[in-house]
């Protein structure tokens, strides 16, 4: 019984090992063949693991797949591969993947390794072709064992093929020259685009040119054309955009799309997918960055699937909604799409590993950029006839219009006429109106000074009627003493020499009688009192015609100095017993008007003569300080009222310059002088300075330029 188990496990092992051997035979019919089912593959998850360490492990498994799909693979995939040539020729080894980080080629044999991969530069390769090839040194009816040790941070599918150099190249060239024409196709709508970009300025054609850039690299990339040609250097650059361009064609891709289509104005919910897409493509960005390149390969396809869903649902929905320019980008789509289906079916390993999965995503590419430039070029079609209808529109509606604007003018120029007329009148009305408020502006100024005067005409007329009480007063003894002199000159007019003693002694007694030195004092003090009664006179009146003189239509030169005088004679009776004092600096004469300045320095006096006599009886104790200088830094004249009466409440201080606003008792004030002063200062382009404390006094500061 044990023998008979004995011989059935042999019998097992035999078979077993018959069903296992994978040797893969050269003969000459053979030029180039795939020998994906007749390798052992081992998968070492640490990656860790030698060539020396390799050779003893029993774990290799035999292919069942003519294209071995590891996926994303952290590790290393190890293959195996026993190789018998029973021709004379030399044979070489053609791994068909481009985008593997590192391949190791292992000819145990004769002890030779050989490593190339994208971690490597281009020129650093044996054979300088864009699959990696590798002269397998197998000589006639030669049996040897081989070994590959394979890994990528990208999906890891390995088609591996034997053959002659000439045939592997052959195919080599013809892939060249399909991606070639691809290019040049891609590059000639580039160009294109841009051309029609900078002459229509639609961003349409920008996003377009864009989007077909980043595709062409796109698409060139997985087969390591770019690697080749463009950037055979930049080995972390290769690894990277594998990533990346993918990620980059799908954000552009999508503008491109919404501008294409409208999307905001057709399907703007379409716009918040998007930006969720938008999400996902930033989340892969992140896994690359951080080299979790598993995940990242596996959300970027899902994206990629989703994009080109959404995009092709949208442009149906776009296209129902009326944009007939839709259809374009349906015919463009399903081509690309059908690329990306077969794409993605063949890294997830649902399809074979061939042309035609290899090359789809290609020609469908280069389908959609023609059919999206035939889009976009109808899109101008339709613009230049939308521009010519709305220009025809246009026209038409130009014409009505100048109907219309004929026929308002006709009735705007009769209504113009008619509103002419009217303002002519209105105007003469408001002309009449001016002339009227500015006579009784004048007026009103005038009445301000004249009510001035009523205040102090009592004073005044005091004032004159004292000197001439003084001449009045004296006419009598004037008159008297006069005629004693006269008698006087009487008595010696009749001396003769027969009464000379006679008459003279008359005369002597007659000068006695008549005090003659005292009557000729009393004349000297008659006259004296006359005399300065007459020049009192002649002050008031020249202060009254000094104050109340007809201002001329423009400034004249005038001395500030004498019409404060002026100011201060006319109100001598009203000071009563205030002590005032002046302090008239010599200053130069300035370019004003003077009558209406000395309504100012008179209001100004009248109110500080009030204020001190509310606070003092009589105004003894009052004091009112009266200055002028000239500050030449400024070319200026100031003028100081000082005096020590009640001041001003400080809520008041921003109302005294108001029209009718008085704090005097009714009848004793119009509430206009502070108000004109205020006017006549402003005309004078002059400046107002007021410092005023309540029962301690005010003090108003007037500072005129000297040419104003």
């Amino acid at each position: 019984m044990s023998i008979s188990i004995k011989l059935l496990t042999l019998l097992l092992m035999v078979i077993s090992n018959f069903g296992i051997s994978q040797e893969v035979l050269i003969n000459n019919s053979i030029e180039r063949v795939s020998i994906g089912k007749k390798i052992f593959v081992y998968q070492d998850n640490s990656g860790e693991l030698t060539i020396n360490e390799v050779k003893k492990i029993n774990g290799f498994k035999p292919s069942t797949e003519e294209v071995p799909n590891f996926g994303i693979s952290r590790g290393n995939v190890w293959i195996k591969i026993e190789i018998t040539n029973k021709t004379d020729g030399s044979y070489f080894l053609e791994v068909a993947q481009p985008t593997l980080d590192e391949v190791a080629f292992y000819d145990v044999a004769n002890d030779y390794i050989s490593i190339e991969g994208d971690q490597f530069n281009f020129d650093e390769r044996d054979i300088p072709l864009n699959h990696f090839v590798f002269d397998l040194r197998i000589g006639k009816n030669e049996t040897k064992t081989y070994y590959l040790k394979v890994n990528s941070s990208n999906q890891v599918q390995i088609p591996l093929y034997i053959g002659t150099y000439d045939k592997i190249d052959e195919v080599n060239q013809q892939l060249i020259v399909f991606l070639s024409i691809f290019l040049g196709l891609m590059i000639a709508m580039i160009l294109y685009n841009a051309v029609i970009y900078v002459f229509v300025k639609d961003n349409s054609y920008l996003y377009y040119v864009l989007y077909i850039t980043i595709l062409m690299f796109t698409q060139l990339t997985p087969h390591g054309y770019t690697f080749q040609f463009f950037w055979p250097d930049s080995t972390v650059f290769t690894q990277y955009s594998m990533f990346l361009f993918p990620i980059t064609v799908g954000v552009t891709g999508v503008l491109f799309f919404n501008s294409f289509l409208k999307t905001k104005e057709y399907a703007p919910r379409l716009i918040w997918i998007f930006r969720l897409y938008f999400l996902f493509y930033a989340i892969s960005v992140v896994l690359v960055m951080i080299n979790e390149f598993k995940g990242a390969y596996t959300l970027i396809d899902i994206t990629a699937m989703l994009v080109a869903l959404t995009m092709l649902i949208g442009a149906f929905i776009i296209l129902r909604r009326g944009n007939k320019t839709a259809i374009y980008f349906l015919l463009a789509w399903s081509m690309f799409l059908v690329g990306i289906v077969f794409w993605v079916l063949k890294d997830t390993g649902v399809l074979p590993h061939n042309n035609l999965t290899n090359y789809t995503m290609l020609l469908g590419s280069g389908l959609e950029t023609i059919l999206l430039s035939i889009g976009l070029a109808n899109r101008i079609n339709t613009y230049r006839a939308e521009k010519d209808k709305s220009r025809s529109n246009e026209i038409k509606a130009l014409r009505e219009n100048k109907r219309l604007i004929s026929e308002q003018n006709i009735i705007l120029e009769q209504k113009v006429k008619e509103r002419t007329n009217e303002l002519l009148k209105v105007n003469e009305e408001l002309e009449a109106a001016l002339n009227s408020v500015m006579e009784a502006q004048s007026k009103l100024l005038e009445s301000e000074k004249m009510a001035s005067l009523g205040q102090l005409t009592a004073g005044i007329a005091h004032e004159i009627n004292n000197p001439i009480n003084f001449v009045s007063s004296n006419i009598e003894p004037l008159k008297r003493d006069l005629k004693d002199i006269e008698n006087l000159l009487i008595l010696y007019a009749s001396l003769d020499e027969s009464n000379f003693k006679q008459k003279i002694k008359e005369i002597e007694a007659f000068k006695e009688e008549i005090e003659l030195p005292y009557l000729k004092n009393e004349l000297n003090e008659i006259i004296t009192n006359i005399e300065e009664g007459a020049r009192r006179t002649g002050d008031i009146v020249k202060g009254l015609k000094t104050f109340s003189r007809d201002d001329h239509k423009s400034k004249v030169p005038s001395d500030i100095n004498k019409g404060i005088e002026s100011s201060l004679t006319l109100v001598q009776n009203k000071l009563g017993s205030i002590q005032v004092e002046t302090d008239l600096k010599e200053i130069p004469q300035i370019l004003c008007y003077p009558g209406k300045l000395n309504q100012v320095f008179m209001n100004i006096i009248i109110n500080a003569i009030d204020a001190i006599k509310l606070k003092y009886e009589n105004g003894e104790g009052g004091k009112l300080l009266i200055s002028s200088y000239h500050e030449e830094s400024n070319q200026s004249i100031v003028i100081s009222f000082k005096d020590n009466g009640v001041g001003i409440p400080q809520n008041l201080v921003n109302k005294i310059y108001d029209p009718f606003f008085t704090t005097k008792d009714v009848g004793k004030g119009t509430g206009l002088g502070l108000s004109i002063v205020y006017k006549i200062i402003d005309n004078h382009k002059g400046q107002i300075i007021l410092d005023t404390d309540e029962q301690v006094g005010t003090n108003f500061k007037f500072i005129l330029p000297v040419v104003s």
